[in-house]
């Protein structure tokens, strides 16, 4: 699937605590009951995700991760690890304005108005 106007969002609902002074942070989500523990990194991720889209977020989050990190590809890592993991738990989703169906490998606009 492509997407355009992509951001992503903190679900309605799901509440956060952090721990000060112990680098945690506690996520409880209410659409499927569950309470996670999230390092200080993931709740970084977390507290980026304010509508925004991927670039602008990974812009932000290279800019926190710059003095932590190795390199900037570990620094990919772990936001895509963690934006992958809060989807996975309903803590965040990715809203589209508009989805576009890979069908067959054509994603663009004009594959689907015959042109």
């Amino acid at each position: 699937m492509s997407y355009r106007n992509a951001y992503y969002r903190r679900i309605d609902g799901v509440r956060v605590t952090g721990v000060e002074g112990f680098g945690i942070g506690f996520v409880y989500t209410p659409r499927k009951p569950q309470l996670y523990s999230l390092n200080v990194t993931t709740l970084a991720i977390l507290d980026l995700c304010d509508n925004t889209s991927f670039e602008e977020l990974e812009r932000r989050f290279m800019a926190l991760a710059a003095a932590k990190v190795d390199s900037e590809e570990t620094a990919r890592q772990h936001l895509r690890s963690g934006l992958e993991q809060l989807q996975a738990a309903g803590i965040i989703e990715l809203v589209t304005d508009a989805q576009v169906p890979d069908v067959g490998g054509v994603t663009d606009d004009n594959s689907m108005n015959g042109g």
